[in-house]
């Protein structure tokens, strides 16, 4: 378990990361951290991808469901390096209009977070659970950029829902994959 664990280390220390800066903008100056959040968020992101990128070989884990061989960590570096650009590039445009707020940057690394999980995925649920991670992550930032408050509110929250059910309702092979999951023997 724990050689399983240090081969997904990448991908939980953001989701660790992401959650840590959530929890500090929100105790200390909100969107008045937005700044330095978002450079702090870019450099970790853009050390992350150097990390990610000098790993070797194949080294399957949790039962072959998460992958990380060489496709997977170039992927990855990819999608770190291309978050850290979105951030850095995008914040003076972002405050110009009033849009950047605190969460941007961590809605972008938990995108990222979902996108490096569905590169790794060794079957279905993980996939699926990478798709979702993104995708939630998506809808709220959607919701946020919309301008509004309450309008940012309802949208995010209804796209969430929408992309949920239809997400149900599209996917019912993989809901046979859920059940199979819970099965001895994987999917």
């Amino acid at each position: 378990m724990s050689a399983d664990l240090n081969i997904a280390l990448p991908e939980i220390l953001l989701a660790v990361y992401a959650m840590a800066a959530l929890m500090a903008a929100v105790f200390t100056r909100k969107d008045k951290a937005a700044g330095w959040l978002t450079w702090a968020t870019g450099a970790v992101l853009a050390l992350m991808a150097l990390w990610v990128g000098s790993g070797t070989g194949t080294h399957p884990a949790f039962g072959g469901s998460f992958v990380d061989d060489g496709f997977a960590r170039f992927a990855k570096v990819t999608i770190l390096l291309s978050a850290a650009a979105v951030l850095v590039m995008g914040q003076d445009y972002m405050s110009r209009r009033g849009m950047l707020r605190f969460e941007y940057p961590v809605l972008v690394t938990l995108c990222a977070v979902g996108m490096m999980v569905m590169v790794s995925a060794g079957d279905l649920i993980t996939l699926y659970m990478g798709l979702e991670l993104q995708s939630l992550a998506l809808y709220v930032e959607l919701g946020e950029l919309s301008g509004q408050a309450r309008a940012a509110y309802t949208l995010g929250w209804a796209q969430m829902l929408l992309g949920q059910t239809e997400s149900a309702r599209a996917h019912c092979p993989q809901c046979g994959v859920e059940v199979a999951a819970s099965v001895p023997g994987g999917t």
